[in-house]
């Protein structure tokens, strides 16, 4: 019975959230590949070679939230975010988090074989580069450096119009 509530819950919030945000297609991890789906909110989505990706404003807050079966049990999880630029893996200030705390619901301990949902927020800082990027998303037992799920998101990254900028 509890598993059952737990997929309605989760089936729930999917449902809301697709309503306001976008299902974008994704990119597995070498390991971690439990997702079974990601949107982003808010995201303006545009074709870019061959990928539906969003388009990320300077200044603005964004969610990732995926939709995850839990490969094995683990009582702590970390969060491990990072976007590669220019070749180059630059961390989110909010990576290394506790994600039992903060980014899985239901929250730790986590069983094999249930649905979680995974949500990250960031901030799209003024300072960072435009133009095309690939984001990524693991939560890792942090004792066994296991993936428990991990994603591929490519985006870009533009000015704000309502934004100043020192040229």
């Amino acid at each position: 019975i509890m598993r059952c509530i737990t997929m309605l819950a989760i089936a729930f919030t999917l449902l809301i959230s697709y309503s306001l945000a976008e299902q974008v297609p994704f990119q597995e991890c070498k390991s971690g590949n439990n997702v079974l789906g990601v949107i982003i909110h808010p995201c303006h989505a545009v074709e870019h070679e061959g990928w539906t990706t969003c388009v990320f404003e300077h200044g603005t807050s964004v969610k990732v939230e995926a939709a995850i079966l839990a490969p094995f049990d683990a009582s702590q999880l970390e969060t491990v975010a990072s976007a590669t630029i220019n070749d180059h893996m630059v961390p989110f200030m909010n990576s290394g988090n506790n994600a039992c705390i903060e980014n899985v619901v239901p929250s730790c301990p986590i069983h094999e074989g249930h649905f979680y949902i995974f949500n990250f927020r960031f901030e799209v800082m003024k300072y960072y580069p435009t133009g095309y990027m690939e984001i990524g998303f693991a939560v890792k037992d942090p004792k066994s450096k296991e993936n428990v799920a991990c994603v591929k998101l490519p985006v870009i990254v533009q000015k704000n119009p309502k934004l100043s900028y020192n040229n």
